[in-house]
């Protein structure tokens, strides 16, 4: 088990994980370390607590509005593979109405 320390707004967290995760916390303490340092710039010293809140609720809704946007791609695909197999369908029973004919 290894353990990080996250530097958010000047204050140290330590947060034990897997070894395997280090890289990767350190990478997401980085991002909410950054979301932090821009509100409180924005916003002023508001408290750790409720600076760490914000970041989170910011990037949930930057995230939740880019799997919003992947669903309504996929979506689309969805569509247009559909569209494409119908098409693909039509080209098929006009062929075998040729080759009967």
């Amino acid at each position: 088990m290894a353990q990080v320390t996250l530097n958010i707004n000047q204050q140290p967290y330590a947060i034990a994980c897997a070894d395997d995760e280090v890289e990767r916390l350190e990478l997401l303490g980085t991002v909410v370390s950054e979301r932090v340092a821009e509100l409180s710039g924005s916003l002023g010293q508001v408290g750790d607590a409720k600076l760490i809140l914000l970041a989170a609720l910011t990037l949930l809704d930057e995230a939740k509005v880019e799997m919003d946007k992947l669903a309504n791609e996929a979506e689309a695909d969805a569509t247009e593979i559909a569209n494409i197999a119908a098409a693909v369908a039509k080209l098929e029973d006009i062929a075998e109405n040729i080759e009967s004919a």
